[in-house]
């Protein structure tokens, strides 16, 4: 594994302060922005290959290659009805490419939603998600957007922003695959304000890069020639409503044998660290 020293990707800045660390990477917080990110930093090889098997090393070597989860479905579709009203944006006959789109579930709801009159793509390094997908009748194979040259009227990433290594560079380059008023639909944690000890963990590095909030976010669209459409901020999956006693007693466990200093697992000071935000190419 090569590890390489690098700047915070929103400001430029070089100052930062340790926050965490996890399975042998270190997280730090840039001083200037708020921004955390891994530092130093796995090479762009390796994070090209690992994002291809799905295997992510440090300490130990995990998979991070998950499998198809139905119960997506109907999240993405109330989702959807939020940011995509029927009564005031029609998705029949747009172009939708989601990058990124695994097992394909937010492409199902996509053809649920808009009854199948939307045409849509997905795009995913993972062979083994692309070809499940495949299996459900959507079309998804990989897209390199540096070569990609097919325009769309909505890109979306879910839960994609945190494996990019550079997101300002990656989302600048994607303008030029979008129609005029273009949109993208992007997914992420509003998590990098918090302090250490309400962050959501595990970290999942090097899976995950780095960790923003919707400032930061909504500052980079900006920059870029973006016109913030609409942003809300969902319960993080990681924190149900439903009480769960078995892992109630655990983390009473973990409380008096040290472990944990606090419930803040259980019972969440920020549980909602789950973005979703829709931008527009300013006219």
């Amino acid at each position: 594994m090569n590890l390489k020293e690098i700047p915070c990707y929103n400001c430029g800045s070089k100052e930062y302060n340790f926050y965490d660390s996890e399975n042998g990477y270190n997280l730090v917080k840039c001083s200037k922005c708020g921004l955390l990110y891994i530092n130093p930093r796995p090479s762009l090889e390796d994070i090209s290959k690992a994002l291809a098997t799905g295997v992510h090393t440090g300490e130990k070597a995990i998979n991070f290659t998950g499998k198809y989860d139905e119960t997506k479905i109907n999240k993405y579709l109330r989702i959807l009805n939020e940011f995509y009203p029927k009564n005031s944006f029609g998705l029949s006959g747009k172009k939708w490419l989601d990058i990124g789109c695994g097992y394909g579930e937010l492409l199902e709801a996509l053809r649920i939603y808009t009854e199948g009159k939307a045409i849509t793509k997905g795009s995913d390094p993972n062979l083994a998600k692309a070809q499940f997908a495949q299996t459900k009748n959507l079309d998804v194979s990989f897209v390199d957007i540096d070569t990609h040259t097919e325009k769309y009227d909505v890109i979306s990433l879910l839960n994609v922003y945190s494996h990019i290594p550079d997101p300002v560079v990656y989302l600048s380059n994607l303008k030029k695959n979008l129609n005029p008023k273009g949109e993208i639909l992007l997914q992420t944690g509003h998590t990098c304000h918090l302090p250490v000890k309400h962050h959501r963990r595990p970290y999942q590095m090097p899976d995950h890069l780095h960790f923003a909030n919707q400032e930061i976010v909504e500052n980079i669209f900006k920059r870029l020639g973006f016109e913030v459409v609409h942003v809300n901020n969902y319960r993080n999956e990681f924190f149900p409503y439903t009480f769960n006693l078995w892992k109630f007693l655990k983390e009473v466990a973990k409380v008096f044998l040290r472990r944990r200093k606090s419930f803040h697992g259980l019972i969440p000071r920020y549980p909602y660290q789950d973005m979703f935000i829709r931008c527009r190419i300013k006219d």
